[in-house]
């Protein structure tokens, strides 16, 4: 995933994680961990725009790890880095300027 509004919208999300100074640094690498395999699956997806990322998307990436024969456990991780994905952007207000 290079250019466009999806790599943009990592790209974001990493800036504001490592400026984050409340997350220990196994947190945050845990995070760009569960970040970097999300995004992998969305190229693979062929996903290219942050509006396609739904609930949907997000069960069928989570379902993709069950058939990976990850663990219940280890699937839950991948969870609220995701939210927490999500979150930075949807609170971040557009400006028309």
């Amino acid at each position: 995933m290079g250019t466009g509004p999806l790599a943009t919208a990592f790209d974001r999300a990493e800036a504001a994680l490592a400026a984050d100074h409340r997350l220990n640094r196994l947190t945050r690498r845990a995070y760009q961990a569960s970040w970097a395999r999300f995004r992998r699956y969305l190229d693979e997806s062929e996903v290219t725009s942050t509006q396609s990322i739904d609930d949907r998307c997000l069960r069928r990436f989570l379902a993709r790890l069950a058939r990976d024969n990850q663990s219940p456990r280890s699937i839950a991780r991948h969870v609220s880095p995701i939210k927490r994905l999500s979150l930075i952007h949807i609170s971040e207000p557009t400006r028309p300027y």
